[in-house]
């Protein structure tokens, strides 16, 4: 065996690992995005898209350059901390979640609370909007909450999203901090809405 024989037997033999790396590098970010979305398709992957979004939430509240008192929401009532089932709830709008934990429907309902604030907001600004995420983008582009608010009621819908959409459970205290960070951002849609009631109306 003679040296270009050597070498062609060499490359022949390092070209496919070769390209496989290079494959691997050029679609890394790719693999990184198809990684989280097979992620969504597991329950365990569910939990862990929910705990992201809180934690995004939470990062959004300390860093925000606006701090407001946080506005306690009030959660349906429920009987017991395990399952409950349509004779237990007093809000209409909870009636279809029969079987759904605690915590779950308090996430769900603070969401909603939230969004029927933002629907009247948008009906005070005449705003006929078809998704109360609507409102709060008008709201925004108003300057009349900040870009953290938005970006803290995109997680919170994120991370209702999750918990609507799977078999995701949270725990007493995911629910707490979900409800604490609702309530933040009914603080400042409050604030809106007490404004908007007292200007003159023309």
């Amino acid at each position: 065996m003679d040296w270009l024989q050597f070498i062609a037997a060499l490359v022949g033999h390092i070209a496919w690992p070769s390209v496989i790396i290079v494959l691997f590098i050029i679609l890394r970010k790719h693999m990184g995005a198809l990684a989280d979305r097979m992620l969504e398709f597991s329950f365990g992957g569910a939990k862990i898209l929910f705990d992201k979004e809180l934690k995004k939430g939470a990062e959004i509240i300390e860093h925000s350059p606006l701090p407001r008192p946080e506005q306690r929401l009030e959660p349906p009532h429920v009987d017991d901390d395990d399952q409950f089932h349509t004779s237990n709830l007093n809000r209409s709008l909870l009636a279809g979640r029969a079987g759904t934990s605690k915590s779950a429907v308090q996430i769900l309902a603070a969401l909603e609370q939230i969004d029927d604030l933002l629907y009247k907001i948008g009906d005070e600004m005449g705003i006929d909007a078809a998704l109360a995420s609507s409102v709060i983008f008008s709201l925004a582009a108003q300057k009349k909450v900040p870009q953290s608010v938005v970006k803290l009621y995109g997680a919170l819908r994120d991370a209702r999203n999750v918990i609507a959409h799977t078999q995701a459970l949270p725990d007493k205290t995911e629910a707490q901090e979900f409800l604490r960070q609702a309530g933040y951002v009914m603080a400042f849609l409050t604030e809106v809405w007490e404004s908007l009631k007292k200007r003159p109306r023309g």
